[in-house]
């Protein structure tokens, strides 16, 4: 992800501006832009919401991370959140039940266009009665 975070003098001020509203605004902004550039669809109004409400989540998961990071002074384990494919990971499941894992192989599968299309016609389905 490439939010940008002021130079900071400390670690630990760092992991506090990640839970800040200018990083939250920041990382939704990149997710909403990767999401409907990726997908080819103008989010609706419920999945703005949602998708702020997911990016308001992991980032709190993130400073919770790094500040169990900082104390505990270990490594970084492999499960460790990354922002970013986890936001987009979790909009792709909460909205159109497709696994974060999925997404690549459909958009290879399909290729663009008719990615687009399927993710358009699952878009669709979910705002029907």
């Amino acid at each position: 992800m490439n939010v940008e975070i002021p130079k900071l003098q400390t670690k630990e001020e760092w992991i506090e501006a990640l839970n800040s509203p200018e990083v939250i605004l920041e990382s939704f902004k990149e997710a909403l832009n990767f999401i409907e550039s990726v997908s080819g669809i103008k989010l609706t109004q419920i999945e703005l919401v949602g998708l702020r409400r997911i990016v308001e989540k992991v980032m709190k998961e993130v400073y919770e991370q790094e500040k169990e990071y900082i104390k505990s002074r270990k490594p970084y384990p492999e499960s460790a959140i990354e922002p970013h494919m986890e936001i987009v990971g979790r909009f792709f499941w909460e909205f159109y039940e497709i696994p974060l894992s999925d997404i690549d192989k459909l958009y290879k599968t399909f290729g663009e266009e008719k990615f687009q299309q399927f993710i358009r016609t699952k878009q669709e389905g979910k705002h029907l009665p």
